[in-house]
């Protein structure tokens, strides 16, 4: 009735959304076909240049996805963040909507703002199903990282996806693809804690040894974090218990320093050294001492450590 009273069909609020976009944005799919099929701009976006098609697909409303596009609706426009509607479904919608938008799309690789692809923000989010669907065709891009370096199956450790990696790694993903500080999968699996992910990525040959920019191991930032489990793991996977980072500091060090008593006696029970200096010649038990860990403190004293070791500046632990 509006309509025949020539009210505008493209008329926008303050945020530029069109009665269209709105109706999408519902899913009111019997109010979107009445716009579509008086000529309704299918095009106009809101301000954060979000199409209909975008936020219909973002809200999992396939059969209005689908009357937009036979209108013609551009599957390949992005909102601001660069953005498209596959991007968005293959993150936050069902797969049905991910195969309707990926039939009609003509670069299915396209990356938004972040650097991220579709394949990308499927791992990132742990859509299994929707990852299967997308390696069917989009296999190549299986290792292409973000603008930080970060690769899916980091992204997939990272969050803690387990099904995801054991996708990835079936799919021969890169196991030791590092981001922009070198920090590899393994080394973020195990400093947020994921036993089940650190031993898939070892059975899958991951360098237990490989350090980030800052010289940490996995183990070291699993001693750090307090990961008692991960910390288990690694030493029974041979991990070098000794190494240092670049400031000259032991696994065991961190873990004086961070007060982890159980971390600590499981090092010095492996053969880690309980005199080994940072590179100011600050000893484990002169961190336990400045961080005020007393059970850690006597453990050290009573297992051998120097009580009058001093660093570089002439301090002593007392």
């Amino acid at each position: 009735m509006l309509l025949e009273f020539d009210c505008d069909i493209n008329e926008r609020d303050r945020f530029e959304r069109t009665a269209l976009f709105v109706a999408c944005l519902l899913g009111k799919k019997e109010v979107v076909n009445v716009l579509l099929e008086k000529n309704a701009d299918i095009l106009l976006c809101d301000e954060k240049r979000q199409s209909p098609l975008l936020v219909a697909s973002r809200e999992r409303y396939d059969d209005v996805v689908n009357a937009l596009l036979e209108k013609n609706a551009d599957v390949n426009q992005c909102d601001l963040n660069g953005n498209s509607s596959l991007l968005v479904a293959s993150s936050e919608s069902q797969l049905s909507t991910v195969q309707i938008l990926s039939r009609k799309m003509t670069n299915n690789s396209t990356r938004n703002n972040l650097g991220q692809t579709p394949v990308f923000v499927a791992y990132m989010n742990g859509r299994e199903d929707v990852v299967k669907y997308l390696l069917t065709f989009l296999s190549k891009y299986i290792s292409t990282p973000d603008n930080e370096d970060r690769s899916p199956l980091f992204i997939a450790c990272k969050e803690g996806h387990q099904h995801v990696v054991e996708l990835l790694l079936k799919n021969d993903a890169d196991v030791s693809q590092s981001d922009w500080n070198d920090r590899s999968p393994l080394f973020i699996a195990s400093a947020e804690g994921y036993a089940d992910i650190v031993n898939t990525l070892i059975k899958n040959k991951a360098d237990i040894n490989q350090c980030d920019e800052e010289g940490m191991t996995p183990l070291f930032i699993a001693c750090d974090k307090g990961r008692t489990d991960i910390v288990t793991i690694l030493i029974n996977s041979k991990a070098d218990i000794n190494i240092t980072d670049n400031k000259n500091r032991t696994p065991l060090y961190t873990a004086c320093r961070r007060g982890f008593q159980e971390i600590v006696k499981l090092l010095h029970e492996n053969n880690a050294s309980i005199l080994k200096c940072n590179k100011w010649g600050g000893s484990p038990l002169f961190a336990a001492c400045r961080h005020g860990h007393f059970d850690i403190v006597k453990y050290l004293v009573e297992n051998g450590a120097s009580i009058s070791s001093q660093d570089f500046n002439g301090t002593t632990p007392l």
